[in-house]
């Protein structure tokens, strides 16, 4: 409207290709429901319905134990069934029966919900008004793609086949994560395969919490950054499930025919690092300006722009940490150590030795003194000077380094530790490259045994 049509030369080709993206998706597919109308939907379920679809649970022939364990809650296999029941009498889905009575609660779905079906669907619709109010999206006019509403319940098989149309015509992703420790989402194939469609696409993505989770997560975000790092990592789409076994295996070989899993798994991960990068900017500018730098929050974000190789961005945060510690506590704290310590790996990792060398002496020195040669923190400046004399092509003098952190770890951590399997890798590396082989290959042999023994054979 307000365009004139005679133009159409002059229209925008995303446009034109997000409209032939609808125009190839069945009607009831584009819908999608408020808040609003969503609850009152639930309004019509039975008292009893947990009970009553408990009742159904097959049992397997042989043991005689239920296939699925008993629902708690009113979650989504629960409310699939009851709507299931509805669209056998009418043939609609939950959406075009809600539009005949509340016709302003269904529209044209702008925003796509990935969750898993073990979820409260009362939680998942608090989490995603909670998620309105914090964006400031109209709860009246924002229309949520959830499966339960969407598809019809009984030819779900059909409808799935658009599911990555659907995604990418809708253009935005909103992922509900529960247990952030170990996310339910990550274990299901449906889910990895929607975040993976929203990565492919280029689609604007989000994650949400509810209000509990959300507290928690973002205290851990301060003091525990590099375990919600490690638990969003943890994608394995050939080990994630499904009810059906048949769509468990459709799913996998979608992937298999296409990019391949490890892709798949890789470009997950990816999607969740740069949602967590933007959570973390949000909570970083939250702080009071004259803590923000010294916080560290903002050493943690700066340590994770470090690992995905945004260096650029990555570097004033870690100048501006030092700076702040330097005239908060002064340049012999522990904390003033760690951030010139950083600061000193990052410009190495660009090539700027001139400014690196000096930083990574005056942290190593810092920490002998204030910590003493034994303590982690003194050990992992040890190693870091050892990689940056070893990069300057001091070799020597890099692997007497690499020999008394090592030395050190294995005394203070044992052999299988995370460290001390890096401390023994680094030192068969610089062997090799000295031309001393024989020396390296069996501690390359003890490094990939411990690395296998503890973090599995899949860990990066």
């Amino acid at each position: 409207p307000g365009h004139d049509t005679n133009q159409s030369a002059c229209q925008d080709p995303q446009m034109i290709y997000i409209t032939d993206e609808i125009n190839g998706i069945p009607d009831h597919l584009k819908q999608g429901a408020t808040i609003p109308g969503m609850r009152k939907l639930l309004k019509d379920l039975p008292a009893d319905i947990i009970e009553e679809v408990n009742k159904q649970i097959p049992r397997d022939e042989k043991t005689g134990e239920l296939k699925y364990p008993k629902n708690i809650q009113l979650n989504g296999y629960v409310h699939q069934i009851f709507i299931k029941k509805l669209t056998d009498m009418d043939g609609m889905t939950a959406c075009q029966r809600l539009k005949l009575h509340s016709p302003n609660e269904v529209g044209v779905a702008n925003v796509f919900v990935s969750w898993t079906l073990e979820s409260s669907v009362e939680k998942t619709l608090d989490t995603l008004e909670n998620y309105c109010i914090e964006n400031k999206m109209p709860l009246n006019s924002t229309y949520f793609w959830v499966c339960d509403f969407v598809i019809k319940q009984n030819d779900v098989e059909s409808d799935l086949e658009y599911l990555e149309q659907c995604i990418k015509s809708i253009g935005h992703t909103i992922a509900i994560i529960e247990q952030w420790q170990k996310p339910r989402i990550l274990s299901r194939s449906y889910c990895i395969y929607e975040l993976h469609a929203t990565q492919q696409h280029n689609v604007k993505f989000d994650i949400a919490m509810h209000k509990e989770e959300g507290a928690s997560f973002t205290e851990a975000m301060l003091y525990d950054f590099a375990s919600i790092a490690t638990c969003l990592a943890e994608v394995d789409i050939s080990k994630a499930e499904c009810r059906k076994r048949s769509e468990q295996e459709r799913i996998l070989n979608i992937i298999k025919d296409g990019v391949g899993i490890s892709e798949c798994n890789a470009s997950v991960i990816g999607l969740l690092r740069e949602a967590l990068l933007s959570i973390g900017r949000k909570e970083l500018s939250s702080i009071d300006e004259s803590e923000r730098a010294s916080s560290k929050l903002a050493n943690n974000l700066a340590r994770m722009l470090r690992n995905m190789g945004k260096y650029d961005e990555a570097l004033p945060l870690f100048r501006g940490g030092v700076a702040s510690c330097r005239e908060k506590y002064g340049d012999q704290h522990r904390e003033t150590l760690t951030r010139i310590n950083n600061l000193g790996n990052l410009l190495c990792n660009i090539g700027n030795n001139k400014e690196a060398l000096p930083l990574c002496k005056e942290a190593l020195a810092g920490r002998r003194e204030t910590l003493g040669d034994r303590h982690p923190d003194t050990l992992q400046s040890i190693n870091n000077m050892a990689v940056f004399l070893k990069e300057m092509g001091k070799k020597e003098e890099a692997l007497s380094l690499y020999k008394e952190a090592l030395a050190a770890r294995r005394e203070t951590l044992g052999d299988r530790h995370p460290s001390t399997l890096t401390s023994i890798n680094n030192m068969a590396l610089i062997l090799k490259q000295m031309g001393k082989k024989e020396e390296a290959l069996p501690l390359y042999k003890e490094s990939l045994a411990g690395f296998r023994e503890t973090l599995g054979d899949r860990h990066p």
